[in-house]
């Protein structure tokens, strides 16, 4: 097994059960071992990039079937299996720095971006009634983030600049 850092232990830790179960979820038990590095990336025949191809792909599906899930199940069944509970985590992962690649990015800074316009937008939806000030708040609040956005891809495009 190869070297470990701690946080890569943490979360090997944390996953376990879920690691070790054989049934559902977008991976096998295997995937979920090469993930975390119990067991090597590569398999017969396979190298490093097919395997993360392979997971990327996988879930990309599982995330339409989610959405085809939100879609075509009743609401009390969408609000029982997507809750701030099941969603809180990932969503902290996904707009945390990476903790063994460094800081945020440009990708992550427009997925943010995407959730306060739309969380904002069904807010609004969800109070028809509300004043000119709150609804100029809330136009603020997006173009807010459009503006740190706009910032964060100029900060960044400037670095790439810089190294080519």
């Amino acid at each position: 097994m190869p070297e470990m850092n701690e946080y890569q232990e943490y979360l090997i830790a944390k996953f376990s059960a879920h690691i070790m179960k054989a049934d559902g979820g977008a991976f096998t038990p295997i995937t979920r071992k090469r993930l975390v590095g119990i067991k090597g990336l590569s398999g017969r025949g396979r190298t490093k990039n097919d395997f993360w191809y392979d997971v990327r792909e996988r879930l990309k599906r599982g995330l339409i079937d989610i959405e085809l899930f939100i879609e075509f199940a009743k609401r009390d069944q969408v609000n029982q299996a997507l809750t701030e509970e099941t969603l809180a985590p990932i969503v902290t992962a996904l707009l945390k720095p990476f903790e063994h690649g460094g800081n945020r990015d440009p990708k992550r800074a427009e997925i943010a971006h995407m959730f306060v316009e739309q969380g904002l937008e069904y807010l609004r939806g969800m109070n028809p009634d509300i004043s000119q000030i709150e609804h100029r708040a809330i136009t603020e609040a997006v173009d807010l983030s459009k503006h740190l956005v706009y910032a964060v891809e100029s900060k960044y495009a400037h670095l790439r600049n810089r190294d080519v």
